[in-house]
């Protein structure tokens, strides 16, 4: 039967008529949620790389004195004991939970930079940057969890070699997770 006879015919209908009662049985698609961006990320933002907590002040300061507004201190790398560990270098962060939270006071979000990486071997060659002697302390850990994609294969990138977290991977996603707890109960903003 061609489709200009199919049309033409009651078959179509005896069709559509069939077809219309398990239309009328889906449930309406769930209302999308509004997105909600809260109001400081559109504040300016700010980012210094090779810092401290003394230079935090300092550089945030630097932009308030004439009135430029800040909204958020992006930490750059090194800011952490390893890339990725999400623990606070005490070396360069005497008290990194006062700066959170002075910082927060002044209505200034602190967000540090990060990466999926965990490095077998981790080197600044910025001018004030940090030496790792030792592999990154989570390393074997997610190798011998299956946490990283491709097995755990190893890449170079800039700021060393290492495999990726499978966030994929819901016992890599909770491992993520745990690592950031820490840093984020002393009241980082990202």
């Amino acid at each position: 039967m061609t489709l200009e006879r199919l049309v033409g015919s009651n078959l179509l209908v005896v069709v559509l008529a069939a077809l219309l009662p398990a239309c009328e049985s889906v449930p309406a698609p769930a209302p999308t949620p509004k997105l909600h961006t809260p109001r400081w990320a559109f504040r300016p933002w700010i980012s210094k790389d090779i810092s401290t907590t003394d230079d935090g002040y300092g550089f945030v300061g630097g932009f308030r004195d004439p009135g430029i507004p800040v909204g958020t201190l992006v930490r750059d790398s090194p800011w952490e004991t390893d890339y990725n560990s999400s623990v606070p270098d005490p070396s360069r962060y005497h008290d990194f939970a006062e700066l959170v939270s002075d910082l927060g006071a002044d209505q200034v979000r602190l967000v540090p930079w990060t990466t999926q990486m965990t490095n077998d071997f981790s080197y600044d060659l910025e001018v004030g940057g940090d030496t790792y002697p030792t592999k990154h302390p989570n390393y074997e850990h997610g190798l011998s969890n299956h946490y990283f994609v491709d097995d755990g294969m190893s890449w170079l990138w800039w700021k060393g070699a290492g495999a990726g977290f499978d966030f994929f991977d819901p016992g890599a996603r909770a491992r993520w997770h745990d690592l950031q707890n820490g840093v984020l109960d002393q009241g980082i903003s990202g």
